[in-house]
């Protein structure tokens, strides 16, 4: 089971998004954090994988698209690792082992994890930068640019700030949950 933790900007305004009691988490393996952003007036979620580090982004998400939301991250998913398999960037991945890690997806309030948020809002500035660094990024796809962002990233680790590899660790722990 997959748990995203979503800011409070979401609760706001998805009013409708359905959150669950805490207690029912499982690991920290599968835990997401999500946060919501206005870009270029599309409002974007950039969900952090809170282990790994590993970001995926939903373009245009809307409160109707909820009911749909398990498929259209896991497509993001699959559609950015795609996108690092042919920049051979990673070896090979398995969409129906990462439909399988996903499971069930439960939406829970913010867990205040101040590095994740950190971690997001970082990532929120990169998108920003690139669009207005090239005015118009229609030239280059959502999961181009997503793939891009996550090969290196940083996270704090015993409060010194390490680079890490957030592909590469994502599907690490794809590969050791099978």
């Amino acid at each position: 089971m997959t748990s995203i933790f979503v800011s409070r900007k979401i609760e706001r305004v998805f009013k409708s998004l359905e959150l669950k009691d805490r207690k029912s988490l499982e690991g920290k393996f599968n835990s997401w954090n999500a946060h919501y952003a206005t870009l270029d007036r599309k409002k974007y979620w950039t969900i952090t994988h809170s282990f790994s580090r590993y970001s995926v982004y939903l373009p245009d998400f809307k409160a109707k698209d909820l009911k749909y939301f398990r498929e259209i991250f896991i497509d993001r998913i699959i559609s950015q690792l795609r996108v690092s398999k042919a920049e051979n960037k990673i070896q090979s991945f398995d969409p129906s082992a990462i439909d399988t890690f996903i499971g069930d997806v439960s939406f829970h309030k913010t867990n205040n994890d101040r590095s994740a948020v950190a971690y997001i809002n970082k990532r929120i500035e990169e998108l920003k930068y690139w669009y207005y660094y090239r005015e118009d990024y229609s030239y280059i796809s959502l999961d181009t640019l997503a793939a891009h962002m996550n090969i290196l990233g940083s996270k704090i680790i015993d409060g010194k700030n390490e680079f890490n590899y957030p592909t590469t660790e994502f599907l690490e722990i794809i590969h050791s949950s099978a």
